[in-house]
């Protein structure tokens, strides 16, 4: 249900940022961490100034024992 949502919100606006980050958030709970990681860089690049989606991405690569990429977030 919050893939879907989310899912829509893209749609509707592929420019917002937090839908992204909120796709990310669906993605991570249902544990495919790359299109997590994916759509968090996705809301970075629309909005650089979102401190949530790197703080999202960095969690996501140090979950993934990626910590050299965990710090660039």
């Amino acid at each position: 249900a919050a893939l879907a949502l989310a899912d829509s919100l893209v749609r509707a606006d592929a420019r917002w940022a937090r839908a992204y980050l909120l796709r990310g958030y669906a993605y991570q709970r249902l544990e495919d961490l790359d299109k997590a990681e994916e759509n968090f860089t996705t809301a970075i690049r629309l909005d650089p100034s979102d401190m949530e989606a790197y703080n999202a991405a960095g969690l996501v690569a140090y979950s993934q024992q990626r910590f050299g990429d965990a710090e660039q977030y």
